[in-house]
């Protein structure tokens, strides 16, 4: 059986019925996008865990460590089932997850704060308080 055939059979049959619809959304999505054009070809007994590896090296070039994460999750619980269906090997599971790389927050120094406080104190408006709040607290702009 195909990769790409399992996971259709995986997500209609597995996922579909008890899983949250959004979360059926999110797997389908990733099985689409990021699983299938790479491994949907192979026979499900040829994905060996170094297949597999090399496939996930290359995702970790491109994308986020969070959205790698979310693939390979979505891979290895796809994988989980076939494995406890004797459809695929154990070995496949055998997956390293990318260590997750600090990002460098920039902050304002004391004069980008003053120009900011000054503006706002200028225009005194309401919704401008918020950015006080958040400059004096440490809150980002979405909480």
């Amino acid at each position: 059986m195909k990769y790409k055939d399992w996971i259709a059979e995986w997500l209609a049959v597995y996922v579909k019925p008890t899983a949250k619809e959004r979360t059926y959304e999110k797997y389908e999505r990733i099985c689409r996008k990021y699983l299938l054009p790479k491994l949907g070809r192979y026979e499900i007994e040829e994905l060996t865990a170094s297949i597999l590896q090399r496939h996930i090296a290359d995702m970790v070039a491109a994308f986020s460590p969070n959205t790698v994460n979310g693939i390979i999750t979505v891979l290895k619980s796809s994988l989980k089932k076939a494995v406890s269906h004797g459809a695929a090997e154990r070995a496949a599971l055998d997956l390293s997850r990318p260590r997750a790389s600090e990002k460098q927050i920039e902050c304002f120094t004391q004069e980008e704060q003053r120009t900011i406080e000054q503006y706002i104190f200028k225009w005194n408006k309401e919704k401008l308080g918020g950015i006080l709040l958040c400059l004096y607290t440490g809150l980002r702009i979405g909480e």
